[in-house]
């Protein structure tokens, strides 16, 4: 059996796609111990967060990481994060690393890993993100509102 890969994004689906009023983003309920039962009971060392981050956001995605003990947390080795300041670098890097399952709160980039041949694709929606999806995507993505969600789709 071929190696499993999970690539994911960070804003809106580890941490909240939004700042709060101290301009600190918020863990996503469940992300990071799921992702360590992930890391432990699936994927091993290949759990990689491939995110766009443009300007300033990104050293600000690495503070958090680092503030919130992300990597000791999960297990996930910090070498496993992917930081772009292009979106069509997400494509490229996720064929590179042969990612086969993908978790994202985009639509548009679930239909380009769907057509660069990644076939299991979770549409994240989080408590801050709205719920509705375009009809021609569902067939090709698996809906999810939780971690434990996630879970239950990922490890039975």
């Amino acid at each position: 059996m071929a190696k499993e890969i999970l690539g994911l994004g960070i804003r809106g689906i580890i941490a909240s796609s939004m700042c709060d009023d101290q301009g600190k983003y918020e863990e996503i309920p469940g992300a990071f111990k799921m992702l360590a039962r992930l890391q432990r009971e699936r994927f091993s060392e290949g759990i990689f967060l491939v995110s766009y981050a443009w300007g300033e956001t990104h050293p600000k995605i690495l503070h958090w990481l680092f503030d919130h003990i992300f990597h000791k947390v999960t297990g996930i080795p910090a070498g496993n994060v992917y930081l772009f300041r292009h979106k069509v670098q997400e494509v490229a890097i996720c064929r590179e690393l042969e990612i086969t399952h993908f978790i994202s709160d985009s639509t548009e980039l679930l239909v380009a890993l769907n057509d660069a041949g990644i076939e299991n694709l979770y549409l994240f929606h989080g408590p801050d993100q709205e719920q509705s999806c375009s009809g021609s995507i569902l067939r090709h993505v698996t809906q999810v509102t939780s971690w434990q969600e996630i879970a239950k789709n990922l490890l039975g």
